[in-house]
């Protein structure tokens, strides 16, 4: 929030001070901005973890830091 605003907001709830953070709906934001009450706060994107393909029959279920040794 760049200005105080005195009252509480439309849900009841009060306004963040100066300095602080406040998560609304894109379209509130996007009103709060254009009034030169706020500025929009970059969202950091969510972590997407990697799938990993199934082992296949063929293919040993060890760990790869395992070894194995073969008698001769």
């Amino acid at each position: 929030m760049l200005v105080p605003i005195s009252g509480g907001r439309g849900d009841g709830t009060e306004w963040p001070r100066v300095g602080e953070e406040i998560d609304v709906g894109d379209e509130e934001g996007r009103h709060l901005c254009q009034a030169q009450l706020a500025v929009p706060v970059p969202v950091e994107a969510p972590l997407v973890e990697k799938a990993v393909p199934p082992t296949t029959a063929d293919e040993p279920r060890t760990a790869p830091s395992a070894t194995r040794a073969r008698k001769t």
